[in-house]
């Protein structure tokens, strides 16, 4: 039986996140440290996927082991008080991830599903097999071009990227600006 009173559970309930959560945030540094840029909670695509790869045409989830019921985490376990509530939530969870999935592979979108305990045990190994979805290249002739190429390396401190995905800055000149101020600025 749960120790906790009603008011006090609906508070601890209430302080649980649907974005920005831990894992998630972990996720999204590691990516972003490995040289990946993304954009984060399309709600313009099915199931508002937790980081967004627009030019890959790719989304990954993150998702909590208890909410999203991961079948090999200890934390996937439905609670023993109050089933009738906990056995359809959890099981509406899993049917709109499910869908989310189809709607998405419909649309010509790639997902991986990373959960919370993937994360929080072994965070390299995350990466790694982030790093392997999001640099398949399958049906995407410029990019498997590119992928086969010599120089297709990736690492923290040295990010290749192809050049369709490439945005160009203008390069700063090594010319001095004057002190002066212009126009009575």
């Amino acid at each position: 039986m749960c120790a906790l009173d009603p008011i006090r559970r609906s508070e601890n309930m209430r302080r649980i996140r649907s974005k920005d959560t831990k894992p998630e945030k972990a996720l999204r540094s590691l990516l972003h440290r490995a040289g990946y840029r993304f954009r984060i909670h399309a709600n313009d695509l099915p199931g508002s996927p937790d980081i967004v790869f627009p030019a890959r045409r790719k989304v990954v989830f993150v998702h909590g082991c208890f909410w999203h019921q991961h079948s090999r985490c200890g934390a996937g376990i439905v609670p023993a008080s109050r089933r009738e509530y906990w056995v359809p939530k959890l099981k509406r969870n899993q049917d709109r991830d499910r869908s989310a999935r189809l709607a998405l592979a419909r649309i010509g979108w790639k997902s991986l599903t990373v959960w919370e305990c993937e994360i929080e045990k072994n965070p390299a190994a995350t990466l790694r097999r982030s790093m392997a979805f999001l640099d398949q290249t399958a049906g995407c002739p410029a990019l498997e071009m590119w992928a086969c190429s010599p120089r297709t390396t990736r690492s923290a401190q040295n990010v290749v990227k192809p050049p369709h995905l490439c945005k160009t800055r203008p390069q700063p000149s090594n010319q001095t600006r004057s002190k002066t101020p212009r126009h009575g600025r």
